[in-house]
């Protein structure tokens, strides 16, 4: 379950928190006690009053009030208290973020940072300020992909206790920076829908191509998309479950310019056959959202001998993409840009693409592996495009839409998830299982998103340019995911094979 903001603890529309209730606060993330009495005593009207004339301010508790267990919390702090606390050369206004283990991957951290910046903007606060333990990387990458910069390091003192914190600031008083070379650029995040992130855009003639658009993320992109107006083509193998799919999202959206169509990824001449039935049943094409694939599955082959995550994920789109690159390139010629989005994963961590033997044709096969060697295909297929089209204003994309419970992790055991999870996050501890609708907000930032114009070649998690990063389990693009040279051989490897089984 994802713990959306609605479950915060609204009993009181502000919660107060001194210092010995924040103590109490935080102890009760870490043990089984009744919190009943806890929240009488933080209520009380004594209380608050006592503790705002401290100079404390607003706070607030997620609470699993079926279980009667502090989830986390949030306080924000006046910034006068801080003047004899820290060694700072200023008073700096902070607030601090906790969660407990158990709440890992129900998406509380997000609500209660959502209702921090809200709370802020809400209130005409320039900026917000968040401190974190120096040693908690995890929670710094998270206030990261919010778009927090470090501006200060901080020695905290409360009697004869000494904290080392570093500080995080995210400006609300000026526009994001600009993209390039930086990934903090939106005003989306981890818990935004794709409607949310459309709910501005007007997508009345232009028309979107989207494989796997009849389940999971790519109905649900279809759906949102179509709601703004676009003229959705839902793509993929099964007919019967397109033309399901597209008289749901005409009912739930009173668009009627919805169709189906059929194509293969796992066969290459249904897809030459698919290009050709494209070219002259469609105008052009605006959005080319490439989100179909499979994960992790035991070894199986496509019709032309591909190796399945290999020759689906990354031979299938690579084909295709090149079949419909005509109605692209009109796309662009009529609305002056158009874009290629590819459904990659952070699964790209688990290995870099092997050039020498993508399909495991003199090594064991190792599905994680594969889903890894597969998802780096889909980032530099992205590279190779940009190189080769963006002077066309043709722009592709590359993301990671991020944990969502779809039917993609079919094979997928309980051990296997709870493996992936482990092998996915490491030590960090901030995974948030997402919903189907904010899995498909980062597909729709990247395909609409208008400071992303012209600056493709890139690879997005929660609806922001992620950094390189060689080392974090948790987030960030591979450095050998975004190699230029890699892309290019990927490239030639690719055209050699594909042509063979044409």
């Amino acid at each position: 379950m994802i713990l959306r903001p609605a479950y915060l603890d609204d009993t009181k529309p502000l919660a107060i928190l001194g210092r010995n209730s924040f103590c109490a606060a935080f102890a009760h993330l870490y043990s089984d006690a009744d919190l009943s009495a806890f929240l009488a005593e933080v209520y009380s009207e004594e209380a608050v009053a006592a503790e705002i004339a401290d100079g404390f301010c607003v706070h607030r508790l997620a609470v699993d009030k079926a279980n009667g267990r502090l989830l986390g919390f949030v306080k924000l702090r006046d910034p006068s208290w801080y003047a004899g606390h820290s060694d700072a050369a200023q008073p700096i206004a902070l607030g601090q973020l906790y969660t407990q283990p158990e709440a890992t991957g129900r998406g509380i951290g997000a609500a209660l940072m959502d209702w921090s910046i809200a709370h802020a903007r809400q209130h005409g606060h320039d900026a917000i300020q968040l401190s974190v333990w120096s040693e908690n990387t995890g929670a710094q990458r998270f206030y990261a992909r919010y778009g927090f910069n470090k501006i200060a390091d901080i020695t905290f003192k409360v009697g004869e206790q000494t904290d080392h914190e570093f500080l995080f600031e995210l400006r609300l008083d000026q526009p994001r920076p600009s993209i390039q070379g930086d990934c903090n650029m939106s005003d989306f995040g981890q818990s935004s829908t794709a409607d949310e992130v459309l709910a501005n855009t007007d997508l009345s003639g232009k028309t979107a191509f989207i494989t796997g658009g009849y389940s999971g993320l790519g109905q649900e992109t279809a759906r949102a998309m179509a709601a703004r107006g676009a003229h959705v083509i839902v793509a993929g193998r099964d007919a019967e479950k397109a033309d399901a799919a597209v008289e749901e999202i005409k009912q739930a959206t009173g668009n009627d310019k919805i169709e189906a169509f059929v194509c293969d990824l796992g066969n290459q001449a249904q897809l030459a056959q698919a290009g050709k039935e494209a070219r002259e049943r469609f105008e052009k094409i605006d959005l080319l959202i490439n989100n179909a694939g499979v994960m992790a599955c035991p070894y199986a082959e496509t019709a032309d001998g591909f190796e399945m995550q290999f020759g689906t994920n990354h031979l299938g789109h690579f084909r295709l993409t090149n079949e419909l690159l005509p109605l692209v390139e009109k796309g662009a010629k009529q609305g002056r840009s158009a874009r290629i989005v590819n459904l990659a994963s952070q699964g790209h961590h688990f290995a870099p693409v092997n050039l020498e033997d993508p399909n495991f044709d003199n090594r064991d096969y190792d599905k994680w592996v594969a889903y890894g060697n597969a998802k780096t295909a889909n980032i530099l297929h992205a590279v190779g495009l940009e190189k080769r089209h963006a002077d066309k204003g043709i722009h592709a994309y590359a993301l990671h839409p991020g944990g969502i419970r779809t039917n993609l992790g079919r094979h997928l055991t309980e051990d296997d998830m709870k493996a992936l999870i482990d092998r996915a996050t490491g030590e960090e501890s901030n995974f948030v299982w997402k919903d189907i609708p904010q899995g498909a907000a980062t597909t729709c930032y990247a395909a609409t998103a208008p400071e992303l114009e012209g600056k493709g070649g890139v690879y997005l998690e929660d609806c922001h340019v992620a950094e390189q990063d060689d080392e974090s389990a948790g987030s960030g693009v591979r450095s050998y995911a975004l190699d230029q040279d890699t892309a290019e051989e990927l490239w030639t490897l690719s055209e050699k094979l594909t042509a063979q089984a044409a």
